[in-house]
């Protein structure tokens, strides 16, 4: 089953977009150099951990959207940098979005494979520590021992399972709508030109061969495009030339593309009660991949440091990805918490013997045992 072999694919690209358009956010907003630094080395550290990758290269079913979206919030909040819920939204969103792209634009199966390794190669050049760059490229020996000795139909079968994954996914973005290769409704236009995959030849021709394998016939047709030949085979070396741009920094090539408005234009905006119904409705979700996606973030957490919390309020920071950000979630909160008085006990004097009953009262947790954790308090134990 082809859909077993998914998940390693699905993550490695998600991943690599987040950090591109983390890289590109956090330049354009001019946080400072150590905290980018640091930023992007948490993240890459317990993306490509050894253990982790061990886990998450072994054959399992594809996760459901929401435990997904989870995995990679947890994961963007790994480090000093918070985001608010309309920041990850939209991050969550252009990640999806540009890979879905992606896959559409892959010429040929292979292409697949290209597309994960253009992201490790852009995700080395973010990380110059040596112990980082050994981890990208054990992630790189996986990869190619797991997927390079796929036949074309293995590898199509895995496109097919992660286009459904994506199927309706359906944003708009700024850059794609610019370059005119995503229509107002959040579809993809496949343009019919371009080079052909190395192998095969330019359309026009039909061959008819008889049932002894010797050509009869041959006439040629209008393809209606305007393709080109093939050029140069992709290699799938440590750091060859892959043949594409497909999965390459397109933030690279478009600095800044927030300038005029939104790397995203939601094709359907939604108001707080639109989207506070569509939560409690992805909420219950399946419990398929649930166990697996714990033992996942706790071999990711395993080896990060633990920071005591004086150590983190002095060095987190709060980073809005989007110019034109607005929390949701705290507007919708304002507006439910109108005519509501809030009082701070905390702020007035208390009598002893309040004091005295206070603490009778005050039950001690008992010591944590040896043993599985849920994952959030893990986290909280942690991040």
């Amino acid at each position: 089953m082809s859909s077993v072999h998914t998940v390693p694919l699905l993550f490695l690209n998600l991943g690599g977009e987040m950090l591109y358009i983390l890289d590109q956010r956090l330049t354009a907003q001019r946080i400072a150099k150590d905290k980018s630094i640091k930023v992007m080395n948490d993240i890459v550290g317990i993306m490509f951990n050894d253990r982790f990758l061990k886990e998450l290269f072994k054959p399992q079913e594809v996760y459901n959207k929401h435990a997904l979206r989870k995995l990679f919030e947890d994961l963007a909040h790994a480090s000093i940098m918070r985001l608010n819920k309309a920041s990850m939204d939209k991050l969550y969103d252009l990640m999806t979005m540009t890979f879905k792209y992606q896959l559409f634009m892959a010429s040929q199966p292979l292409d697949i494979l290209f597309i994960t390794l253009n992201h490790l190669d852009a995700v080395r050049s973010f990380v110059p520590s040596p112990y980082l760059q050994k981890q990208i490229d054990f992630a790189y020996e996986m990869l190619i021992d797991k997927y390079g000795h796929m036949t074309l139909g293995e590898l199509q079968n895995i496109r097919y399972c992660l286009l459904n994954f994506f199927q309706d996914l359906k944003v708009r973005v700024s850059v794609f709508l610019k370059q005119g290769v995503q229509q107002d409704d959040g579809k993809f236009l496949i343009p019919a030109s371009g080079h052909v995959p190395s192998g095969y030849e330019v359309p026009g021709c039909i061959r008819i061969f008889g049932w002894d394998g010797q050509l009869i016939q041959e006439r040629p047709f209008e393809n209606n495009g305007a393709y080109i030949a093939a050029a140069a085979a992709g290699s799938l070396d440590k750091r060859g030339n892959r043949g594409t741009k497909l999965g390459c920094n397109i933030y690279r090539e478009h600095p800044n593309p927030s300038s005029e408005s939104s790397l995203l234009q939601e094709a359907a905006p939604q108001s707080c009660q639109d989207r506070d119904a569509t939560e409690m409705a992805t909420t219950d979700v399946p419990a398929v991949g649930r166990e697996e996606l714990n033992l996942l973030m706790a071999q990711l957490l395993g080896q990060r440091g633990i920071q005591t919390q004086e150590t983190q309020n002095r060095t987190q920071f709060q980073l809005n990805l989007f110019s034109q950000d607005t929390d949701e979630e705290d507007t919708c909160e304002a507006s439910q918490q109108k005519g509501t008085v809030n009082i701070d006990a905390s702020s007035h004097p208390r009598s002893a013997v309040l004091d005295q009953i206070y603490g009778e009262l005050t039950i001690e947790e008992p010591p944590e045992e040896d043993g599985p954790q849920d994952i959030v308090d893990m986290l909280d134990n942690l991040l």
